[in-house]
C-alpha cells in the first residue's frame, strides 16, 4: 500500500524538478527529429523509385546534420537557459557584511595606563639565577 504512494511521490518530484522545465524543449526536439526521419524516409523511397540511389548518401548526411542542429538548439535554448535562470548560491545571493573599522586605533599614553606601580618593581629572579649568583659570590 505504501509502495505505490512512494512511487507516485518520487515520480512527482522527478517531474516537478527535472522534466517539467524541459518538457516543451524535449517535445519540440522529438517532433523535429520525427519530422526529419519522415522526410529522410520519403527521400529514400523517392530515390529508390526514380533509380537515383547515388543521392541516398546525401540524405543520410543531411539527416545527421539536422539531428546535430536539433541537439545543439536544445542545449542552447533549453538547458543553457535553465542553468542561467537557476538560483544563485547562498554566497552569491548575500553580499559580504561591511564593517567600518576605525581609521586609527585609540592611542593610550603609557604613563596613564594604571601599571606604573608594577612597572617600577624590581625584576623577579628565577631560582636558577639565584643559584648562579650564589656561585659567583662565593
Amino acid at each position: 500500500m505504501l509502495t505505490p504512494l512512494l512511487r507516485t511521490g518520487a515520480f512527482y518530484l522527478i517531474w516537478r524538478r527535472y522534466l517539467r522545465p524541459r518538457f516543451r524543449g524535449a517535445l519540440f526536439a522529438t517532433t523535429a527529429i520525427l519530422a526529419i526521419n519522415l522526410v529522410h524516409h520519403e527521400a529514400l523511397a523517392f530515390f529508390r523509385e526514380t533509380g537515383h540511389t547515388e543521392y541516398a548518401a546525401y540524405s543520410f548526411y543531411a539527416r545527421w546534420a539536422l539531428w546535430f542542429l536539433v541537439a545543439i538548439n536544445y542545449f542552447v535554448f533549453v538547458e543553457h537557459s535553465l542553468r542561467r535562470n537557476a538560483a544563485p548560491e547562498q554566497s552569491q545571493r548575500k553580499p559580504p557584511a561591511r564593517t567600518k573599522l576605525p581609521e586609527q586605533p585609540e592611542q593610550i599614553d603609557p604613563l596613564d595606563d594604571g601599571f606604573d606601580d608594577v612597572r617600577h618593581l624590581p625584576r623577579v629572579r628565577t631560582r636558577t639565577e639565584m643559584i648562579l649568583e650564589a656561585k659567583k659570590d662565593g
